[in-house]
């Protein structure tokens, strides 16, 4: 049975708010324009991400809101509706758990596929931003629901290696033209679906499933890779917190 787990990370502080991203890059890397004339892939164009930039976020097309995925390994980069994305991890993207993290459902020692929060080659950097020219400057907020799949899915942030993990919840709220990216945890293998939704406005989209591919053998056989778990979060976008709650699936 699935089923949601709320937790509190270690020295934040409890509050009933969602989890808020600022929207100062701090690193040269999620620096990005987002222009107007970019292309949306028509509905139906299945993809499969295996590496490379992408960012989910709020466009207005036709005066309506949609949650799509920017591909920016498309030249141009190029919108795509989240029914059509399957973001596939491979050996390159397993990891070897620290201390510290057993809310992702894995102990330490235990290895798992992550997205990382900072790009490494093989495996797709994923993110978020609310740049597109359509927002008008429009703050919005994610909406992040039940995972489906085997093992535990997770979502956090980490500034450095030393600071505290700081977890995506159910909701996050995220100003205007900001652009991050973060740590998503799978603990198994398979295929693996997390329904995504955003508010604009007073208007808040229809849950869309994005797809997970965790292939390869077992993370305790596969090639791990050499990046220690506690960098992936150095030089990436820092998260400003309220509340945390964990957003696992389990079976």
């Amino acid at each position: 049975m699935k089923k949601l787990a709320a937790t509190l990370a270690v020295a934040l502080v409890a509050a009933l708010a969602p989890v808020t991203a600022s929207a100062q890059p701090t690193d040269a890397a999620l620096v990005q324009t987002v222009t107007a004339d970019e292309p949306i892939a028509p509905r139906g164009t299945a993809v499969r991400l295996t590496e490379g930039h992408a960012d989910i976020g709020p466009v207005i097309v036709d005066g309506h809101v949609e949650l799509l995925l920017r591909d920016d390994s498309a030249t141009p980069p190029t919108w795509r509706y989240l029914e059509d994305v399957t973001v596939v991890l491979a050996d390159e993207a397993v990891q070897t758990v620290a201390k510290g993290y057993d809310f992702t459902g894995a102990h330490a020692g235990d290895s798992v596929w992550v997205v990382p929060q900072t790009e490494v080659t093989g495996v797709p950097w994923l993110g978020w931003n609310t740049q597109h020219p359509s927002l008008n400057g429009q703050d919005a907020t994610l909406h992040f629901g039940t995972h489906e799949g085997d093992g535990d899915f997770s979502v956090f942030l980490q500034n450095g290696g030393f600071s505290t993990p700081q977890v995506v919840g159910e909701t996050m709220f995220v100003p205007a033209g900001t652009h991050a990216h973060a740590n998503w945890v799978f603990t198994a293998p398979g295929a693996h679906t997390v329904p995504l939704s955003v508010t604009v406005g007073d208007t808040t989209t229809e849950p869309v499933p994005l797809r997970f591919a965790v292939e390869g053998e077992e993370a305790d056989t596969a090639q791990q890779s050499a990046l220690p778990w506690w960098l992936l979060g150095i030089g990436a976008l820092v998260l400003v917190v309220g509340i945390v709650a964990v957003v696992r699936g389990r079976r």
